[in-house]
């Protein structure tokens, strides 16, 4: 009985101890504490053994500096062993088998643990489950909890689950007063499709954020996201990137950026410093801001944007751009500019807009029908191009890498050397350099000698063909008209020649005419300088814009002036670029023609037509240099000296200044 009472007595007192009001401090962990209690291997402890605790109960001490009212206590709920050892852990209740703690609205189960009721801490052993609320678990080894702190230590094999999320390291620590657990050797987050890990973390189950530095790795059945710092919704799916990261879409989409954002389930990205979107078919997008749609294949670039297509050696710039990979859709403005680069001379080319997209078409391959695909570029209006061979303006442009053909439409000037062409239309046909360029409608072909004497060369049509970047010949198909100054030997002006001819073939060498052909007969005259009228210099044609000419590929953004040379245009600020004195252009019979489209067809149906029928003579040979040139019964047409103007001597000078002959073209 006596006994009886003795136990008795000594569970009053420790209930008592339970229920005491103890002080924050700051868990203080016993090195005695740090092995895992082992209950069953405790031996039976005698009452002799068992020093009941005081009946004056002891407060906790307040060693973190939190105030008290600040602080809650750590209850315990039940467990089914409860012992104590006063020579192994005085401080310390050791509690074994179905442990639960309580604190605020959380509930914390183990195996076994050490209480340390004063210091309002445990340590706990076994199958370690926090439930926080309805939503949250975690899951560890063992735990090391401070209620003082709210601050909850969990090592092996731990697990934090927030509904959707599982957050899954070695080591954890959870802060419970701010709602973050952070792990510092390794984490890894699975948030339905997305995984992502990373060296150090932290995360918030209340905002759904977690934040990850150090080698962040994220990825899910479509995207490889690698990142050196990461910010992750786990609600919106959304990434905040905040360092270098590069995203991998199945092999085929490389992005890299430095900052932005990233949405792993719509795959729509805002990129900011750095960036760039690359194919793997050669397609970059890159720019100082980028919004980019993985999903649907859009790209929308600001800011020094750059669309460069590596299989075709193009490139084109401007500070606002955007990219479709359907049909491989691009358009840039704002300083836009093209770099072909697929020759030996890169070729640049500006306008205010430049858009390309990709044509599909079938061609005849070994009498095989093969498909084909080629890019081709619209630029308007305003275009500039530069070249080392080769300079232009126009209101428009086309470009084709089928066959690397440069179209210049609408008021369309192209320099060489010291030459101007001009037409309705200009096609510049280009392979490793400018093959050859063919002026449709209004040709004109226009050479400095002085400020007030040209060279000039107009019709229906001209071709002019290259070589190793010279001109070496000169076709002019329908109402060729040519007007030149002849040059002695010593570089003297003999006098004004001026020919008309349906047709018009002109041999050039080192960059000097040596020899014309006409079809049919021509008509012409040659005159001395003192007896040529100032308004008989210049063909109906004649125009002159060299103010235009872009000197170089930084020259490009300068505006296409409408000025004119002064003393040579009859307005300044016309809108079309031939101002010539008549009004219009002459035709064969003497009446003006009008710029309509289908007048252009119908020269250009004529040209096809005489060019078929030249084609099926085969008693002609134009590429075949003719010898022993005559005009009429053995006479030479103008004058070697610029005495006469009647028939009579031989034709001297030319275009570039040399001496040459001419003669009626064969048929």
């Amino acid at each position: 009985m006596k006994h009886l009472l003795t136990v008795i007595a000594c569970l009053f007192v420790l209930c008592g101890s339970m229920v005491a009001q103890p002080k924050a401090t700051t868990l203080t962990v016993n090195p005695r504490a740090s092995k895992r209690p082992q209950p069953r291997s405790v031996p039976v402890i005698q009452q002799s053994n068992i020093k009941p605790p005081s009946a004056v109960t002891r407060k906790p001490s307040n060693k973190s500096g939190n105030s008290n009212a600040n602080v809650t206590y750590v209850y315990l709920e039940h467990a089914m062993q409860m012992l104590y050892n006063e020579v192994e852990m005085p401080d310390a209740q050791l509690l074994v088998d179905d442990v639960c703690f309580r604190h605020d609205d959380a509930f914390l189960y183990c195996d076994s643990a050490y209480f340390f009721q004063n210091d309002n801490s445990f340590i706990a052993y076994g199958h370690i489950r926090i439930l926080q609320g309805d939503t949250l678990a975690i899951y560890g080894k063992s735990l090391t909890y401070s209620g003082n702190e709210k601050m909850a230590r969990l090592r092996g094999d731990v697990r934090m689950v927030n509904r959707d999320v599982e957050l899954i390291t070695d080591s954890l620590n959870y802060d419970r007063q701010n709602d973050v657990g952070y792990y510092f050797n390794g984490g890894e987050l699975h948030n339905n499709e997305d995984t992502l890990t990373s060296e150090l973390g932290h995360y918030y189950p209340s905002s759904k954020t977690a934040i990850f530095t150090r080698n962040v790795v994220g990825r899910n059945k479509d995207m490889l996201m690698q990142s050196d710092t990461l910010r992750y919704n786990t609600e919106t799916n959304l990434a905040t990137i905040l360092g270098p990261t590069t995203i991998l879409y199945e092999d085929s989409t490389h992005i890299v950026t430095e900052r932005g954002w990233y949405n792993t389930k719509t795959e729509q990205s805002m990129l900011l410093d750095n960036s760039s979107v690359k194919h793997d078919s050669g397609k970059y997008l890159i720019a100082d801001t980028i919004f980019y749609d993985n999903k649907y294949g859009k790209g929308e670039g600001f800011g020094h944007v750059e669309l460069r297509d590596t299989t075709r050696d193009m490139s084109l710039f401007g500070n606002y751009g955007y990219y479709i990979e359907k049909d491989e859709v691009g358009l840039v403005t704002d300083s836009a500019l093209l770099i072909e680069y697929s020759s030996s001379d890169t070729l640049y080319l500006h306008a205010d807009t430049l858009y390309t997209h990709l044509m599909k078409d079938s061609i005849l391959v070994d009498s095989v029908m093969t498909d084909t695909t080629y890019k081709v570029v619209l630029a308007f209006p305003n275009v500039r191009l530069y070249r080392n061979d080769v300079q232009g303006v126009a209101d428009s442009a086309f470009f084709n890498t089928q066959d690397s053909v440069l179209k210049l439409m609408k008021l369309p000037i192209i320099w060489s050397e010291a030459r101007q062409i001009t037409g309705d239309t200009i096609r510049l046909y280009s392979i490793d350099s400018i093959d050859y360029a063919r002026i449709i409608g209004r040709a004109f072909l226009c050479e400095e000698v002085d400020s007030t004497m040209y060279n000039q060369l107009s019709g229906k049509e001209i071709v002019g063909y290259m070589r190793n970047d010279e001109l070496e010949k000169v076709d002019v198909n329908g109402n060729a008209q040519c007007i030149f100054f002849p040059e002695e030997d010593g570089g003297g002006i003999i006098g004004m020649n001026t020919i008309e001819s349906s047709y018009l073939r002109a041999y050039i060498i080192d960059e000097k005419l040596d020899k014309l052909v006409f079809y049919p007969a021509p008509s012409g005259s040659c005159l001395p300088l003192d007896m040529v009228a100032s308004d008989r210099m210049y063909l109906a044609n004649y125009s002159w814009h060299i103010e235009k000419k872009p000197l170089d590929k930084n020259d490009l953004y300068r505006p296409n002036s409408p000025k004119i040379v002064a003393g040579v245009a009859d307005k300044e600020g016309s809108d079309d670029h031939t101002h010539h004195r008549t009004g219009g252009n002459v035709g064969e019979n003497g009446k003006k023609t009008t710029r309509k489209a289908q007048k252009d067809e119908e020269a250009a149906a004529e040209i096809e037509a005489v060019k078929e029928k030249e084609k099926a003579k085969t008693n002609s040979n134009d590429e075949q240099r003719p010898s022993g040139f005559g005009f009429g019964s053995g006479s030479s047409f103008g004058s070697a000296n610029g005495a006469s103007s009647g028939l009579g001597g031989s034709l001297g000078g030319g275009f570039g200044g040399g001496s040459g002959t001419l003669r009626p073209m064969e048929r």
